[in-house]
C-alpha cells in the first residue's frame, strides 16, 4: 500500500514537473491566438476592409456668406497596415455618401439645398499598439463632390456640383475583438479650398466623427 501511494506520488510530481517545463519552453498555447476572453492580441497587420456611419458639422461658403451645414454619412474605407514590433503603419481610403448640407425653404415655396454630396479620403495611418488597442493619428488628401440643388415652387430644378480638392486629418482609436474583427471610433477633419461653382466661388469643410468595423485578411 506504501510502495502503491508513493509511486502514485511519483507520478504526479513528474506531471507537474512536465507542465512545468512546457510552459517556461513556449511550447503550450491553451488559448490559441486569443485570450481567456476571446480578445485578439493584436492583428492589426496586413490587409483589411469595413463600413462606418458617422455625423458631420461644418460651413459652405459662397457669394452669400458663410452657411452652416450639417447631417449624417456613411461609407467603406478599406486599406493595409504594416505592424513594426508595436508601432503599426499603413495606409487607408474611404468613400462617403454625404447629406452634409443645409436645407432652406423659403416662404414661396422654393427649397435650396447645398453642401457635400460625396466625398472620399486618402491617408496615411500611424498608432501604437497596446494590447490589442490601437489610438493613431491620420492625414492626407480629400476629393469629393460639392454643389447645390434649386427647386422653385412649380417643381422646376437647376442643381450643379463639382469635384473639389482638399485635406483630410484626425485621430482614432481601433480595438480588435474575437474574429480579426476591429471596432474603430474616429474623429476627421475635411476641408475643400476656392473651387469655381457656375461662376461663383465655393469653399466647404466638415469636422466629422464615425464609428465603423474592419474586417482583417
Amino acid at each position: 500500500m506504501r510502495k502503491t501511494m508513493f509511486a502514485a506520488a511519483v507520478l504526479a510530481a513528474i506531471s507537474v514537473g512536465q507542465a512545468s517545463a512546457a510552459d517556461a519552453l513556449g511550447t503550450t498555447a491553451p488559448y490559441g491566438p486569443y485570450g481567456p476572453t476571446g480578445m485578439s492580441q493584436g492583428g492589426f497587420g496586413g490587409f483589411y476592409a469595413g463600413g462606418n456611419v458617422g455625423y458631420g458639422r461644418g460651413e459652405y461658403s459662397d457669394r452669400t456668406g458663410d452657411t452652416e451645414i450639417g447631417g449624417f454619412m456613411g461609407g467603406a474605407q478599406a486599406g493595409f497596415n504594416a505592424d513594426l514590433g508595436g508601432l503599426v503603419v499603413g495606409v487607408e481610403g474611404d468613400y462617403q455618401l454625404s447629406d452634409v448640407k443645409f436645407d432652406e425653404t423659403r416662404p414661396v415655396g422654393d427649397n435650396y439645398n447645398a453642401g457635400l454630396n460625396h466625398y472620399g479620403t486618402v491617408r496615411g495611418r500611424a498608432g501604437i499598439d497596446i494590447g490589442g488597442i490601437m489610438p493613431y493619428a491620420t492625414g492626407g488628401v480629400a476629393f469629393g463632390d460639392i454643389g447645390y440643388q434649386y427647386e422653385n415652387a412649380a417643381g422646376q430644378t437647376v442643381s450643379e456640383s463639382e469635384y473639389g480638392w482638399g485635406i483630410a486629418a484626425g485621430a482614432g482609436i481601433e480595438a480588435m475583438t474575437a474574429g480579426n474583427l476591429s471596432l474603430k471610433a474616429e474623429y476627421l477633419y475635411v476641408g475643400f479650398g476656392e473651387y469655381d461653382l457656375g461662376g461663383d466661388t465655393v469653399d466647404a469643410n466638415a469636422h466629422t466623427t464615425r464609428v465603423g468595423v474592419n474586417f482583417h485578411f
